[in-house]
């Protein structure tokens, strides 16, 4: 399935199947969960464990440990992929067939030399966190770990008149489709005036392809969206998309 198209046939396909584990993008289960609750399919829930990937998760865990029987993350970013997975105990174990994970003055940086196509040396990731080193855990398993991890936020945000709740989905295709336009971007939700604003800092001054980015994101949300061109980024620390008052 497909994280970008989350749809109520999706819902109806976990409430018939009943899986015992979903994974995927933290956004996306958090849209799934709430279709599968508004057609009555709590009980469909209450057995599954659900491992969430590509974001932060702390602002999600909260509400899916109502409905699951357990809620566990994965860590990683689009240059290495599954640096660390969480196991029964909580602990954040790093992949340590694949990965190195390294933390210098509180930031997180990981080499992945499994990838042979593109290597990575000591990748500063952008997030905060700290390594133990040989962390014995509870489960069984002595690994690196990683504790107090900080990563990228993406607010969960849906009210009457949108077509679909904000998430990983609508920030994607910024990196995907356009990154020879833009060097660095976040977007802001303003519920109030139903807009979305789009910050970007662009590569150059040719940067009329990126509209249909924008006109993307009013035609799949049902909000105004406006593009705001900046030399750099507010400083809203890992978050990718928040949402404010005004």
């Amino acid at each position: 399935m497909n994280y970008r198209t989350i749809s109520d046939e999706y819902a109806d396909w976990v409430i018939e199947k009943r899986p015992r584990i979903i994974h995927g993008v933290a956004g996306a289960i958090r849209d799934l969960t709430d279709r599968v609750l508004k057609r009555g399919g709590n009980d469909a829930l209450k057995y599954a464990g659900v491992y969430l990937m590509s974001e932060d998760t702390s602002n999600h865990r909260k509400f899916l440990a109502q409905f699951y029987g357990g809620v566990f993350m994965g860590y990683g970013n689009a240059e290495c992929r599954s640096v660390a997975s969480q196991c029964r105990m909580g602990t954040l174990h790093v992949n340590m067939e694949t990965s190195i994970a390294e933390s210098f003055d509180g930031e997180l940086y990981v080499t992945n030399l499994f990838n042979k196509v593109m290597p990575f040396l000591r990748y500063k990731t952008g997030d905060k966190g700290r390594i133990v080193e040989r962390k014995a855990c509870g489960c069984g398993i002595t690994s690196d770990a990683i504790e107090g991890i900080e990563g990228k936020v993406i607010d969960y945000y849906f009210e009457h008149g949108m077509k679909r709740p904000t998430g990983w989905w609508l920030v994607s295709p910024i990196s995907h489709q356009y990154g020879n336009l833009v060097k660095a971007w976040r977007l802001e939700v303003i519920p109030s005036a139903k807009t979305i604003r789009v910050y970007v800092v662009p590569k150059s001054n040719g940067m009329n392809g990126f509209q249909s980015y924008v006109d993307w994101v009013m035609e799949n949300t049902g909000f105004k969206a406006e593009l705001v061109i900046v030399s750099d980024l507010p400083d809203w620390r890992r978050r990718l998309l928040r949402v404010v008052d005004k």
